[in-house]
């Protein structure tokens, strides 16, 4: 230890006396043995020798040269410190954001589907929200509504802005084929988890691993185009045995990747199974005159029509093939009808076997499901239940289990749990099971 010895006092009235003391303190303190075995011996007396220098205004120096006898008190060990990392700030919610289209030709299909997404988050927010373990706690949502317009390059304005600007960690996108495959190449540049609920084929091509592209673009429902169409044939055939339609089936198909994939991954199909096919070309959005396209289903008298078009391009199309005498039997497809809504504003010309689209869920536990879609829908929409509707919910209700399994707001965290709970542990290469198949079959054919 050591003991303040410096001091000051006056001298005259003129002059002033400064100490400057320096002191040597030399000893071993003893006693740390004893204190380790549990005894704790009196303290050991040091010796300190301290040397003053003594400084007047007269300029004489005294030297004075002290000995003193200092008690020390042995200190008690310290326990080393281990650093720990600093814990990162528990974020106030989960962003994710919510890109849709509210205005132009894909309008129907947000606006028939926003609500009920709205009152899923509304009800998992209710609950407390989603609990996630890296932060020991339940976060609510926040979910950030982007409207794309239907245009290509407004939708990629708005995915760049929520990821650089409103930092939101996650992507749902809807709308056309080209605009979520637009969403897809936006998020795959920031590293951002983005999902639809178009099939898989549209996004990876036929033979083209996922990995090697996709990497954090994902199918919500996880359904592939071959898969849907064994609802469609069966659909199909349940008809073709009753001797209720031909086997004669014709394409209503927009020009985009949707109605490309859907044309290039079915007709062999259809041909394989005995069916003619009619294609009188694929038709760009927006058509207004359809007078050609039908002009080749009538005239080769096709009954059983396939469509994949956007909600507001079929009525045109259908009130022009009433006029012209056109009236298959049967169509079905999807998009291009929302509900039976949308059905009922197109106007008279009922089909013999009618007019269908797809439905279909996949409830996961836990999560609001099949059950509160049919009654939640209605009251918030004042509509009937339609084409994506369920299936928007089968994603949200997959991004929770994601969410919950990532304990986390962090994007590549929230990736890696989205392959868990889609595939499984370690499996980036995705094969539907023959009991899939059957399962996503029925549903598809709603």
């Amino acid at each position: 230890m050591s003991k303040d010895l410096s001091f000051r006092r006056g001298v005259t009235r003129r002059g002033f006396l400064t100490v400057a003391v320096s002191a040597i303190v030399a000893g071993v303190v003893a006693g740390v043995g004893a204190y380790y075995a549990g005894t704790l011996t009196a303290p050991a007396e040091v010796t300190k020798e301290v040397t003053k220098t003594i400084e007047r205004t007269t300029t004489t120096t005294v030297t004075k040269t002290i000995t003193e006898t200092v008690a020390t008190t042995p200190t008690t060990p310290t326990t080393p410190v281990t650093p720990t990392t600093p814990t990162a700030p528990i974020p106030s919610a989960i962003k994710i954001g919510y890109i849709h289209q509210f205005v132009g030709v894909a309008a129907s299909e947000g606006l028939h589907e926003y609500p009920i997404v709205k009152a899923f988050v509304d009800e998992i927010n209710k609950q407390g929200g989603v609990y996630l373990k890296d932060y020991g706690r339940k976060l609510p949502i926040q979910m950030v509504v982007y409207d794309g317009e239907s245009d290509v390059a407004r939708n990629i304005e708005l995915v760049t802005k929520a990821i650089t600007e409103d930092k939101v960690c996650f992507v749902h996108s809807g709308g056309t084929p080209d605009q979520n495959i637009a969403h897809h190449t936006v998020c795959e540049k920031y590293g951002i988890p983005n999902i639809c609920e178009y099939p898989l084929e549209i996004f990876i091509g036929e033979g083209k691993a996922r990995a090697q592209y996709w990497k954090y673009s994902w199918v919500g429902s996880f359904f592939s185009i071959p898969s849907m169409m064994e609802g469609y044939f069966e659909v199909f055939e349940s008809f073709v045995k009753r001797g209720l339609v031909s086997r004669k089936v014709g394409y209503l198909l927009e020009d985009n990747p949707d109605g490309h994939w859907w044309y290039d991954s079915t007709k062999s199909k259809y041909e394989a199974l005995g069916y003619e096919v009619v294609f009188p070309g694929f038709f760009p959005t927006g058509t207004k005159d359809f007078t050609g396209i039908i002009s080749v289903l009538k005239d080769k008298r096709v009954e059983i029509l396939h469509i994949n078009t956007s909600i507001t391009d079929f009525p045109t199309f259908w009130r022009q093939s009433i006029a012209m005498g056109y009236k298959p039997k049967l169509a079905i497809g999807g998009r291009y009808m929302g509900s039976l809504d949308d059905a009922l504003a197109i106007g008279p010309g009922d089909t013999p076997l009618g007019l269908m689209t797809e439905l279909w869920s996949w409830p996961i536990p836990g999560c609001p499901g099949t059950d509160w879609i049919w009654e939640t829908y209605p009251k918030v929409t004042n509509l009937h239940m339609g084409f994506g509707v369920a299936c928007q919910i089968s994603t949200w209700q997959f991004l929770i289990k994601a969410l919950e399994e990532a304990g986390s707001v962090d994007p590549e965290k929230i990736n890696e749990a989205i392959e868990k709970v889609l595939a499984g542990p370690a499996r980036r290469s995705r094969v539907i099971s023959e009991r899939e198949k059957k399962i996503i079959a029925y549903h598809e054919s709603g």
